[in-house]
């Protein structure tokens, strides 16, 4: 379940805000049976559910707690994700395998002139693209499901150019890509993709330069892309959930929250279990989602 939300535009900073809300409507409709011992016990319930959700989607391991946010227990994020977002093993190798050199050590020219031949054809190109990419990998097709294709084949040309564009301008180039891998965490993008999309990158490549496709410019193009996913994934790697602290609480904000229970409480109607119990479905669905985004951008 935690990487199917990762298709749906999840990122664990959102996860605390889903925790409370559930907190919340559980206090609601138990009333005085919401003991801070049963209170303790969903909290914890939560951060193990959180932990393992989070270990889907390539974050944390299962024996880390991630509980959320309550008005008396503070946010406190699992040990592995601290101030950067890890990249799990199996990923470290893929990408690492890629060289990642300098953008000013990469051979320009030789990339310069190569893209200009694509240029041309460069609609075309984008969407063989994507076409080899969904077909060698299509459990990423979700990712795009909300998407108008033909914009997102835009945006990666206009990507592509923006990078040729400025290999000889490294010192802007490196915070436009770091941004970029930034954006990618919220679109549901992991570490172990990228390997994925550089191979059918440069299969596009091939198909297009077919004779002047040679081995140097084959290991031009494989380290032009090591230099583009190394800034991105240092840009995806400061994308960490908050810390909120205790002294980050007011004490307005408390009575604040004090006061929506008790209303709540008491305006609540006395119906039958079955009614009240579709009033709990629809209110958690109601506040949890409203921290998600409704799709996934780009």
């Amino acid at each position: 379940m935690g990487a199917r939300h990762v298709g749906y535009g999840a990122i664990p900073q959102q996860y605390p805000a889903v925790g409370k809300a559930l907190l919340q409507t559980f206090e609601e409709y138990l009333e005085d049976d919401w003991t801070p011992e049963l209170k303790k016990a969903w909290t914890d319930a939560y951060g193990s559910i959180t932990a393992l959700m989070l270990q889907g989607a390539g974050v944390v391991r299962t024996e880390d707690r991630s509980p959320p946010e309550t008005s008396d227990r503070p946010v406190t994020t699992p040990a592995t994700v601290k101030a950067k977002t890890p990249v799990p093993e199996a990923a470290k190798t893929k990408v690492e395998a890629i060289p990642a050199l300098a953008v000013s050590e990469l051979p320009m020219e030789l990339l310069e002139k190569s893209f200009e031949k694509i240029k041309p054809r460069a609609p075309e190109f984008v969407a063989s693209f994507y076409e080899k990419l969904f077909e060698a990998h299509p459990e990423v097709k979700p990712m795009f499901a909300h998407l108008e294709m033909a914009q997102q084949e835009k945006k990666l040309l206009n990507a592509l150019v923006l990078v040729v564009e400025n290999l000889r301008n490294p010192s802007a180039l490196g915070p436009v890509l770091s941004a970029l891998g930034g954006r990618h965490v919220g679109y549901g993008t992991l570490p172990q993709q990228y390997p994925a999309v550089g191979k059918a990158l440069l299969q596009t490549f091939e198909e297009y330069l077919q004779g002047d496709w040679t081995p140097e410019l084959k290991k031009a193009w494989t380290d032009a892309y090591g230099s583009i996913t190394a800034l991105m994934l240092q840009g995806a790697a400061q994308q960490a959930p908050p810390q909120v602290t205790q002294a980050q609480k007011t004490k307005t904000a408390e009575k604040a929250a004090a006061s929506e229970a008790s209303t709540e409480s008491q305006t609540e109607s006395k119906t039958g279990f079955g009614q009240r119990l579709q009033e709990f479905q629809a209110k958690v669905s109601n506040q949890q989602w409203k921290t998600f985004p409704d799709r996934v951008l780009r």
